[in-house]
């Protein structure tokens, strides 16, 4: 007698912080980890934590627990049968115990009348590891959430082994497994069960060289199975930048895998990826908090020196400002995605760094090596250009990286968050220009504020400037109207010319005409827009309001 009632029913996920369900809890581990035998109440009954305990024990008042009746060998049915009633009485929504064997009929009759469910894991299942495996997939909100919509690791699992068509583990680089696919018709081996039953990728001679493979290679690779109880694998690396995450891997023979397997498989990686980062971000209290005061800081809504952020007084720290390089990438979710990667990165640079998104950049904030290291700012620029690269590669989302001047103490991060703003306008100015030029190259997507303080302090200007428009002199405003409405470019002219000092030859290679033609443009600003260049203060002043012009 085994009865489940629709235990294969699609279990509820409620509101972030519920607990799991059930029916949740079984599809997620699957049948090699955990089987239901009676569920008197269905899948949909919530679960929380799980909780060992052996013959004879106490159990704690824990509505929604989970109990793993350890301590019993085989023949030991009657003491387990005796459990449920007090197992009721305490809340418990479900009981998981080792048969040895099929069922005990008392086993299940006890269990039925309880309402309590009945669960069983395999007999050579470690309680250690089945605890943290009931632990992590038990709570929704300790589950990575991802922007593509797949749920949980496990559910990706279980997409990505339906997609390519053979069964599917995801581990971290030192073979540990975080999940695993149990889709029915997918079957495996003798390898995959122990891994899974032990969390950890068993023993052997020639899993250094396979894991060696896998990293590096450019895609994914296939590993043919020694013998008949050896499946064929395909497997394919999960990297971070420089920093590798993980494996996937798939069985390819048992059914034999779809044939373009290999290109779904590497598609699948990049989404496994973002997985893998969203995981790893901190559900630690403590970091929310800190990550809390950091915002607040950075908002200007915290007291100077009260920041909370966890930095010494006296610590070098920068701000990193990173943002899509274009509209098309600034979509509600695009920071959500950036943060997941700039987390993972700037926790490698220092554990103590930070990642806050506040209006649509994501800023890192980073303690910083000491000022006599040579190599300190050769080592930020690698940082960045690795989160350019593994934003486009993971997120799909091309980036820019600003990076602020290195303040001392967090209550000067907002000096730094400053100037970085202030350096990644001029990379989005920078990069719209490019792209409506044809034919330009990329330009670079990494800038630092120390290799630009004109910049910072022309646009700071422009941010303090009460009315700019109101502000313009008559032949600024002239000269830029003219421009805008097409014809001969007057105001870019003037401004080439002031730039270069009044030279007049290499302004007009600056712009590509003759001499004499920019005698003739500079020559009708005068007579058609008013420009006058012979008082100081005015052509100083014509300059600035063309260049913030040409900045916005």
């Amino acid at each position: 007698m085994v009865v489940t009632e629709g235990i294969d029913a699609a279990p509820v996920v409620g509101p972030a912080g519920t607990r799991s369900t059930v029916g949740k809890l079984l599809e997620q581990l699957g049948p090699g980890v955990l089987e239901a035998f009676v569920s008197p109440a269905g899948p949909l009954v919530p679960i929380g934590e799980p909780v060992i305990a052996g013959p004879g024990e106490p159990l704690p008042d824990q509505p929604g627990a989970v109990l793993l009746a350890a301590g019993a060998g085989a023949g030991a049915a009657d003491v387990w049968a005796d459990l449920f009633q007090p197992a009721a009485a305490r809340g418990f929504a479900a009981v998981v115990c080792k048969t040895f064997g099929p069922p005990d009929p008392g086993l299940l009759a006890a269990a039925a009348r309880s309402g309590v469910a009945l669960l069983r894991t395999p007999d050579d299942m470690s309680w250690r590891h089945l605890d943290a495996l009931v632990a992590g997939a038990g709570s929704t909100d300790a589950a990575p959430v991802s922007f593509v919509g797949s749920g949980d690791l496990f559910a990706l699992a279980n997409a990505i082994a339906a997609t390519v068509g053979g069964a599917l583990t995801v581990e971290d680089p030192d073979g540990r497994v975080l999940a695993y696919s149990n889709l029915p018709h997918q079957l495996i081996d003798d390898i995959r069960r122990d891994a899974i039953l032990g969390l950890q990728t068993p023993q052997r001679p020639q899993n250094l060289a396979e894991y060696r493979a896998v990293f590096d290679a450019d895609g994914p690779v296939e590993f043919a199975g020694p013998h008949p109880g050896h499946a064929s694998r395909l497997a394919v690396a999960l990297w971070a930048g420089r920093r590798p995450l993980g494996i996937l891997w798939v069985i390819s023979d048992r059914p034999p895998l779809v044939d373009n397997a290999t290109e779904l498989l590497a598609g699948a990686a990049r989404v496994a990826e973002l997985h893998l980062l969203r995981l790893r971000g901190s559900h630690d209290p403590q970091r929310r908090r800190r990550t809390e005061a950091l915002r607040e800081l950075l908002e200007l809504r915290a007291a100077a020196g009260g920041d909370r952020t966890g930095f010494a007084a006296d610590q070098l720290v920068r701000i990193l400002a990173i943002a899509p390089s274009d509209s098309a990438g600034r979509t509600a979710a695009a920071p959500a995605r950036i943060v997941d990667v700039v987390s993972l990165l700037a926790e490698s640079w220092d554990q103590r760094s930070l990642c806050v998104d506040i209006d649509g950049t994501v800023y890192a904030a980073l303690p910083e090596l000491a000022a006599d290291r040579p190599d300190r700012l050769g080592r930020v620029r690698r940082l960045a250009a690795d989160l350019v690269t593994t934003a486009h590669r993971s997120a799909e989302i091309a980036v820019v990286v600003a990076i602020g001047p290195v303040v001392r103490g967090a209550s000067a991060l907002p000096t730094s968050r400053h100037a970085a703003d202030q350096v990644l306008r001029h990379l989005r100015h920078r990069a719209r220009v490019t792209s409506s030029a044809s034919g330009a190259s990329p330009p670079d997507p990494v800038a630092i504020a120390d290799d630009l303080p004109q910049l910072v302090a022309l646009y700071t200007v422009a941010e303090n400037l009460p009315d700019p428009e109101q502000l313009l002199l008559p032949a600024a405003a002239s000269l830029l109207a003219a421009d805008a409405a097409g014809g001969t470019p007057y105001a870019d002219t003037v401004l080439t010319y002031l730039s270069t000092l009044g030279d007049m030859a290499r302004t007009a290679d600056l712009l590509t005409v003759h001499e004499n033609t920019v005698r003739y443009r500079i020559r009708r600003a005068e007579e058609l827009h008013g420009l006058d260049l012979t008082d100081p203060d005015r052509t100083l002043v014509t300059w600035l309001q063309l260049r913030l012009a040409q900045l916005k």
